[in-house]
């Protein structure tokens, strides 16, 4: 305002006796003008720029001493998983990832997608139109839709990592290993179903062969559906009916559903009562097959299954299972974890061990206390997760896993 007033004084005082304006005056005053406002806006623009530093600055420090920082500033990753709430397994899987990310510092968003490759494809789709995407993408495939969905996170420039052994329809060979065909997807989580099936069969063998030493070992087994991962386990069952280490009466597919298992057990046991030992694809189907069980005969039934549901390790601590494999559900977290990893990578290669497989655990009479103790109570809320990251120097840290977790928070200030 002052600089304008200033100009219009001296743009009268101009101007001649008879009002004509003398042109060369004015062009100079114009010019000088333009200057004085060019300068006036440059320090505007400095003053709001330090402003704006000077706030970024303290906001990144208080949200440093709340153990947080700025949300733009945080790593974002998309969580898709399976919409079935009903199931109690996919949401543990969510919440340990969301405790790995929290301790990291990670912006990490849930999104649900119903079983079927065209869902999960829509809800790809949807997710990368969004003004915002997210720096990594957490996705387990289906059958038959793995190349149209990497193609599109690839085409989107988005990194992502697998979970679970998917069958990739790979019969031409354009879906390899991470990084190989898809440079955006770095990595993969599997857990070593086969390995699985077989902890879980040893544990039953070994309680019948306690109960019956000098009685064959029938089994039955409770699958799921066709998918890979039912695949492989009950691959470990016709393994060793082969090598004749049991006899193996007949394995049903339930699709996961345990009113199907409900229906067809009943018909089962009649079928076999000499087949004492019922594996079980889940627990859920496990815990439906001793309800049954439990009703037929006054002997012992020796029945498992996967996944550590939190009602099979109280009926494993009440002795009605003999046993469960789980600790897949880390697989989001171990997950996150590698995205983490990949962060830190000042050249990021191919993943180290991108290939090798996790192993599942073993909950029995034995031990089942202690691993209920840290479920029950959600023990990896606890627990810091910078030590499962290599930070270039020492040595590579451990692997992930509830063993390690269950030390680290019988560690912690009772």
């Amino acid at each position: 305002m002052k600089i304008c007033f200033v100009f219009c004084a001296n743009l009268v005082t101009s101007a001649g006796n008879d009002g004509v304006l003398h042109i060369n005056i004015l062009t100079r005053q114009v010019a000088r003008l333009y200057w004085y406002v060019l300068l006036l806006l440059l320090c505007v623009s400095v003053n709001a720029s330090a402003s704006s530093l000077v706030f970024s600055k303290e906001a990144n420090e208080q949200a440093r001493k709340n153990g947080d920082s700025l949300v733009q500033d945080k790593l974002s990753i998309a969580l898709i998983l399976p919409q079935a709430a009903e199931h109690g397994f996919w949401r543990i899987v969510e919440d340990v990832a969301f405790a790995v990310a929290a301790d990291l510092d990670i912006n990490i968003q849930t999104y649900s997608s119903v079983e079927s490759r065209f869902s999960l494809l829509a809800t790809v789709s949807h997710l990368l139109r969004q003004d915002k995407r997210p720096d990594y993408v957490i996705i387990r495939p289906y059958q038959g839709n793995a190349k149209s969905l990497f193609d599109l996170l690839n085409q989107a420039n988005v990194k992502f990592i697998t979970l679970e052994d998917t069958d990739f329809d790979n019969q031409d060979g354009i879906i390899k290993y991470p990084t190989e065909s898809y440079p955006n997807w770095i990595g993969e989580v599997v857990y070593d179903n086969q390995q699985g099936s077989q902890l879980l069969l040893d544990a039953l063998m070994r309680e019948h062969q306690n109960a019956y030493p000098n009685k064959p070992i029938n089994v039955v087994g409770l699958g799921g559906n066709f998918n890979s991962v039912s695949k492989q386990r009950e691959q470990i069952l016709m393994d060793m009916d082969a090598k004749q280490k049991l006899q193996l009466k007949q394995v049903f597919s339930t699709n996961w559903d345990k009113q199907v298992a409900q229906d067809k057990l009943p018909e089962i046991l009649r079928r076999y009562p000499q087949a004492r030992l019922i594996w079980c694809a889940n627990d859920d189907l496990a815990l439906t097959a001793y309800q049954l069980a439990s009703n037929q005969q006054s002997q012992p039934y020796f029945i498992g299954g996967f996944d550590w549901l939190p009602g099979a390790i109280d009926s494993i601590e009440q002795g009605k299972l003999t046993a469960s494999v789980g600790g897949h559900f880390l697989m989001a977290g171990q997950a996150v974890l590698r995205i983490a990893q990949h962060q830190l990578a000042e050249n990021p290669q191919r993943y180290q061990g991108a290939l090798e497989k996790y192993s599942f655990e073993l909950i029995t009479q034995t031990n089942v206390r202690q691993f209920s103790r840290f479920i029950k109570r959600k023990g990896w809320q606890s627990l810091s997760y910078q030590r499962y990251l290599y930070h270039g120097v020492g040595l590579a840290p451990q692997r992930l896993s509830i063993t390690s977790m269950l030390n680290l928070y019988n560690e912690l200030p009772k």
